[in-house]
C-alpha cells in the first residue's frame, strides 16, 4: 500500500470548544456547506447488520463508491472517520478533527485529510485531485462555518430559495394564532435552510423564539391545518435519541434499525413515538437528502465512541455530570452503567471490559468531575464501544404529551390516525423496571408485576413497564420488585391511554410513563426511586406514610427506602 496524502487546516474559531463542535460535529451540513454532494445508501446483511455505502464524485471526475466505517470521537474534542473505497484510485480516506480550548475563551481547530492512493501509479491522480477539487471544497466550508461562529451570518449556500407566489400566498392566508406563533414560522418558512425546515421541533423553537411551548404545538397543528405544515409521527432510537423511521400510525410495533447508530432496536415502549413537523410540500417541494450518516451531531447523548480489536484497550480522561450513563457496544450486547454520583467517590478511575455476551462490571460508581475511564475488548471479534448518557433531550416533542393536550386532538392530521382512535385521560401510576442481567429473569420481574393486577403491562428489551389505578398498588409492586434485588421507577400523574383501532393493543403515554422511563439507567438492583418532588402529592405522601417508608432526594428523584 502507499503511503497517504495528508493535508491539515490549522485554524481559530472566536468561539467556546463546546458552541464550535456543536457546529463542526454536523458533518452533514458541513458536506452541504462544502458541496460535495454524498449520497449514501444501506444495505441488510443476512446476520441482520448494515453495511453503509456512499458515493461521490472524486479523482478528475470519476465516481467513487465507499464503505462507511463507524465513526469514532470524543465530544466535544475529536472525531475520526474512515472511508474504505470499493474501487478508482484511492484505497482508503480518514478525515479528522481536533479541537483544543484557548484561554481567550476561543478554540483551536486542526483539520485534516488523509487519503492513501490504491498503488504508486496512481498517487499523482490522487494528489491532484485533493490538491485542485476536494481541498477547495474543504476549504470553503471551513472558512464558512467560521464565519458563522463569529457571529457573521449563515452560509450563503444554506439559504434556502424563495418561496413560490402560490407557497407565498398560502402562507399569507393561513389561519395561525396568536399572532406571534404565525410571524415566528413565516419568518423560519421563508429563512431556515431546508434541512432544518425538515424536522421543526416545537420545544426547540419555543425555547428559541421565547413562547409557550403547548401555544406553538397548537399552532403549528393550525399550521398543518392550513397547509403550510406537515406533520409525522417518529420512531426515536434508545442510543441517539433521533428519528430512526416515521410511521402512519402510532401502534404500529416493530424492530426498527437506526441508520445513525446502526442498530435495530425494540420499539414498544410508548416513549418511542415522537412527533416532528416540516415545511409542507406546497411550500418548500425540495428533497432534503442525506449527505452524512454516522455523524456525532446525529447521537447528541453519546460522549465517546471507539472501536477495539480483540485484546483491543483505550483509556480516556472523561469530564462527567453527575447522573447515569450507559456504556453500550455494537454489535449489541448487554449494556452496563456508569453511576456519576454528585460527590467525589471512588479513586478516579472506572474499568469495563466488553465480552461476547455484554460488559462487564453491570455498574461502576464514579465522582463528577474528570475521570479516567478505561475501556477494554475481551470478546472474539472487534467491537464498537460507547459511553452515552441516558437523560433524553429536552427538545424531543412525545406523542403522549401531544395527545396529552385535548385542544391538540381535533387539529391532529386526519391522515396520521385512524378514525377510530380512542384517548383516554385519567390519572394512573406508572413503575418499571431494567432488564436483568438474566434474560430469563426478565419473566420473574413480569410475573411479580402481574401479581399485583397491573392496568397495564409492557415487556421489551428495554424491560419492563406497567401501569396501576392506584399510587398504594404500583408502590407494592416496585417494592416487591426491589425487595427480589430488581430496580423500580415510580411515577404518577395525568397520562392518557391510546388505542388506534379496536383490536389495536391500548398504550399508556404522557408525562408519568416518560418520567419512570427516564429513571431506568438510576434503578441499581435493590434501588427504588420515586420521581422528582413526587413525595409532596397528597397520594403518594398518603401510601409513603402508610408503608413507613422514609424518602432521600437524589439527582433524578428520590430514592425509597424498601
Amino acid at each position: 500500500m502507499a503511503e497517504p496524502i495528508n493535508k491539515v487546516w490549522e485554524l481559530r474559531s472566536p468561539a467556546n470548544i463546546e458552541d464550535t463542535w456543536a457546529v463542526f460535529s454536523d458533518t452533514d451540513r458541513f458536506n452541504r456547506v462544502a458541496e460535495l454532494g454524498f449520497r449514501f445508501e444501506q444495505l441488510q446483511l443476512s446476520d441482520g447488520s448494515v453495511r453503509r455505502t456512499g458515493k461521490g464524485v472524486f479523482f478528475a471526475g470519476i465516481t467513487a463508491e465507499w464503505e462507511e466505517l463507524p465513526w469514532s470521537w470524543k465530544a466535544p474534542e475529536w472525531y475520526r472517520s474512515t472511508r474504505r473505497f470499493l474501487g478508482g484510485p484511492a484505497e482508503e480516506m480518514t478525515v479528522q478533527l481536533r479541537l483544543r480550548p484557548e484561554p481567550d475563551g476561543g478554540t483551536a481547530v486542526r483539520y485534516s485529510v488523509s487519503v492513501t492512493p490504491r498503488n504508486l501509479l496512481l498517487r499523482p491522480i490522487v494528489m491532484a485531485d485533493l490538491s485542485l477539487s476536494s481541498a477547495p471544497k474543504v476549504e470553503r466550508a471551513l472558512t464558512a462555518l467560521l464565519t458563522e461562529l463569529s457571529g457573521r451570518g449563515t452560509p450563503p449556500c444554506l439559504t434556502p430559495p424563495d418561496l413560490s407566489p402560490e407557497g407565498d400566498a398560502l402562507l399569507r392566508r393561513a389561519r395561525i394564532e396568536p399572532p406571534a406563533v404565525k410571524d415566528a414560522l413565516s419568518k423560519a418558512l421563508r429563512s431556515l435552510p431546508l434541512r432544518e425546515q425538515d424536522r421543526l421541533m416545537p420545544l426547540r423553537l419555543a425555547a428559541e423564539w421565547r413562547l409557550d411551548p403547548d401555544t406553538l404545538i397548537v399552532g403549528m397543528l393550525q399550521g398543518v391545518r392550513e397547509g403550510v405544515l406537515a406533520m409525522r409521527w417518529e420512531l426515536i432510537c434508545p442510543s441517539c435519541v433521533g428519528p430512526a423511521q416515521r410511521v402512519e400510525r402510532i401502534s404500529e410495533a416493530a424492530r426498527v434499525h437506526c441508520s445513525s447508530c446502526n442498530i435495530w432496536f425494540d420499539r414498544t415502549f410508548p416513549d418511542a413515538v415522537a412527533v416532528s413537523f416540516r415545511a409542507a410540500p406546497a411550500l418548500r417541494p425540495e428533497d432534503v437528502p442525506v449527505e452524512c450518516v454516522g455523524s456525532p451531531s446525529k447521537q447528541p447523548i453519546v460522549i465517546f465512541r471507539e472501536r477495539l480489536d480483540p485484546e483491543g484497550q483505550v483509556t480516556q480522561t472523561l469530564n462527567l455530570k453527575p447522573g447515569a450513563y450507559r456504556v453500550r457496544t455494537w454489535p449489541p450486547r448487554e449494556s452496563a452503567i456508569l453511576d456519576v454520583l454528585d460527590t467525589p467517590t471512588g479513586d478516579g478511575t472506572a474499568r469495563f471490559t466488553a465480552h461476547d455476551d455484554g460488559v462487564d462490571p453491570p455498574r461502576v460508581v464514579v465522582g463528577p468531575g474528570e475521570q479516567r475511564v478505561t475501556l477494554q475488548s475481551r470478546a472474539a471479534r472487534a467491537v464498537e464501544i460507547a459511553i452515552e448518557r441516558t437523560v433524553r433531550p429536552a427538545d424531543v416533542l412525545s406523542a403522549g404529551r401531544l395527545l396529552s393536550m385535548p385542544e391538540s386532538r381535533g387539529l391532529l392530521p386526519a391522515a396520521l390516525i385512524s378514525p377510530n382512535l380512542k384517548v383516554e385521560s385519567m390519572r394512573f401510576t406508572t413503575v418499571t423496571a431494567p432488564p436483568p442481567r438474566a434474560g430469563a429473569q426478565l419473566d420473574h420481574v413480569e410475573r411479580l408485576l402481574r401479581g399485583h393486577k397491573p392496568r397495564r403491562l409492557i415487556v421489551g428489551e428495554r424491560g419492563a413497564l406497567a401501569t396501576f389505578d392506584t399510587f398504594a398498588t404500583g408502590l407494592a409492586a416496585a417494592r416487591a420488585l426491589a425487595l427480589a434485588g430488581y430496580g423500580a421507577a415510580i411515577s404518577v400523574g395525568a397520562a392518557v391511554e391510546v388505542q388506534q383501532q379496536e383490536n389495536d393493543p391500548v398504550v399508556p403515554m404522557g408525562a408519568p410513563v416518560e418520567d419512570a422511563l427516564s429513571m431506568l439507567a438510576e434503578a441499581a438492583p435493590g434501588r427504588l426511586i420515586l420521581g422528582r418532588g413526587l413525595e409532596r402529592d397528597p397520594e403518594v405522601a398518603e401510601a409513603l406514610k402508610a408503608a413507613g417508608l422514609g424518602v432521600t432526594a437524589g439527582r433524578a428523584g428520590s430514592t425509597l427506602g424498601v
